[in-house]
């Protein structure tokens, strides 16, 4: 079931083709990661000339990185255009490399020291360095965000292991508890900016479509998919919009902490069902067939909650 027309997505990734031309023109803001902000495929000038492209005008004169440990917005003004157009539509758009559940953090997974190794408590408190660091942006320039773009790969990767009844909150959704009433986007496999890959569907002589998990990999084939159909847009911790279509991932990218809290085994040859993780184990408990009341997933999300609770004040701007 199709959650909305598939405008909201369209006009976040396309506006041009929504037809926002003209005074309607959004505006975006570029922002790259410290951890790699150099990389050829998450490069600041390849991402202005895309975001340009599909009809966005672009605020940056130069590259602004965010680093969770040094949150320094200071210089912004020298680092984009004049805002003549204070009522336009702002999107803020990330540029970076990402992982299931592991986009914002720090840490090395080939460290021999595992305390340097990526975490859920160093992914967390880099999404909330990164809150900090957009609530303060919208401070300085005196614009509101609208919209945040997670250009990136994996960042609304979820998944529900119903055999160990656990589930993975995305870092979409997560970012979204943090910012309210605005709509986060963000893509469920490896995104080359034109379309996503690193994702299965099963086979076309499979009528039956697997729930959750397919332990066959006979039954599915490997494919590359268009930018909206891998895409889930979330608001307040919610997924508003998304295709429900039958698309699978394997445990390939998913960081050791990610595997132990869904209980995958690391040497895992199954597929796993995308899709909204939360909305599906809430109509799965509603049946009786979740029996876990409270699993890692769902204290994770009080945590951001409360975090979110803690730490927001009601925003200065109000356009």
């Amino acid at each position: 079931m199709l959650k909305q027309t598939p405008t909201l997505r369209h006009t976040i990734l396309f506006p041009k083709d929504s037809k926002l031309t003209g005074e309607e023109k959004p505006l975006s803001l570029i922002i790259n990661s410290c951890f790699d902000a150099n990389d050829s495929s998450t490069n600041f000038d390849s991402a202005k000339k895309l975001a340009e492209s599909r009809g966005y005008y672009v605020l940056n004169k130069k590259k602004l990185i965010f680093d969770p440990w040094h949150r320094q917005i200071e210089d912004i003004e020298s680092k984009i255009k004049p805002i003549i157009s204070p009522n336009k539509s702002l999107t803020l758009w990330f540029e970076a490399h990402g992982a299931p559940c592991w986009l914002f953090g720090a840490g090395n997974p080939q460290d021999p020291n595992p305390a340097n190794h990526p975490s859920h408590k160093s992914e967390k408190d880099a999404t909330e360095q990164f809150y900090h660091y957009l609530t303060d942006i919208e401070k300085k320039i005196k614009l509101k965000i609208n919209y945040i773009l997670l250009n990136t790969c994996f960042s609304a990767s979820e998944l529900v292991n119903n055999l160990s009844q656990t589930y993975l909150n995305s870092s979409a959704r997560l970012l979204s508890i943090l910012m309210p009433n605005k709509k986060v986007l963000g893509f469920m496999g490896y995104n080359c900016s034109a379309s996503v890959s690193h994702i299965w569907k099963l086979k076309q002589s499979q009528q039956r479509e697997y729930e959750h998990i397919i332990t066959d990999n006979k039954l599915v084939t490997e494919c590359i998919v268009s930018l909206i159909e891998a895409s889930i847009a979330f608001q307040d911790g919610k997924a508003i919009e998304y295709d429900d279509h039958a698309l699978y991932c394997s445990k390939q990218n998913m960081q050791p902490y990610v595997l132990k809290c869904l209980e995958i085994e690391p040497d895992s040859t199954d597929f796993y069902k995308l899709g909204p993780a939360k909305e599906k184990v809430d109509g799965l408990r509603k049946q009786g067939l979740f029996a876990q009341s409270e699993c890692f997933a769902d204290k994770q999300i009080k945590s951001y909650e409360k975090s979110h609770t803690r730490s927001y004040c009601p925003n200065v701007i109000s356009n």
